[in-house]
């Protein structure tokens, strides 16, 4: 509900607003740019974090690993990104797979967000195109049909994961209208 409600006042506090300002889900250029001045600076805690982060073995030597989908129940963040989006077509499985489409598609779009505007990634429409059609339609399809169920069956966070994940993906692809959709809460859950 916080990460939902964080996204709303991010993004806009209005759903009729005409274009998104990127990056724009839960952090702004002015938090970016505030976060570089802290580790330039060496302020505790976000150079300590930093140096973290920079010094762990799997930041250069991380090689992605990726699958053509997704079964439910069973370094470079642009390689990552763009390894994924080369190849993932389906999320499958148990009724799961509605929670982790949720899940993985609000955390790959705010990781997408974050790297947009950065020179060296140049897969934003590739991975645009994959959460597009691999996690949107499962946002969607959960948010109007709950699988068959009633709205009682799954818990709240079922609908609020996807409704932060079609919002997210409504910004990271600047559509209006998939983003004005869960915020509206026209689903049958939401």
């Amino acid at each position: 509900m916080l990460a939902v409600l964080c996204l709303i006042f991010c993004c806009s506090l209005s759903s009729t607003s005409a274009t998104f300002v990127h990056p724009g889900l839960l952090h702004t250029s002015s938090d970016l740019a505030r976060v570089r001045r802290h580790v330039l600076a060496n302020k505790a805690p976000w150079n300590g974090s930093w140096v973290l982060l920079s010094q762990h073995m799997r930041n250069s030597n991380y090689v992605p690993r990726n699958t053509s989908f997704i079964n439910c129940g069973t370094v470079a963040a642009g390689r990552i990104l763009d390894t994924w989006s080369s190849s993932l077509q389906l999320i499958n499985g148990t009724s799961d797979k509605y929670l982790e489409s949720g899940i993985y598609g609000y955390a790959f779009a705010q990781s997408a967000e974050l790297l947009r505007s950065y020179n060296g990634w140049t897969g934003l429409q590739q991975f645009q195109k994959m959460l597009l059609e691999v996690f949107y339609p499962m946002n969607k399809a959960f948010l109007d049909h709950h699988n068959g169920q009633d709205v009682y069956r799954y818990w709240a966070n079922w609908d609020l994961c996807n409704t932060a994940s079609m919002m997210t993906i409504g910004v990271l692809t600047d559509n209006q209208t998939m983003f004005d959709y869960a915020y509206n809460g026209e689903g049958m859950g939401t």
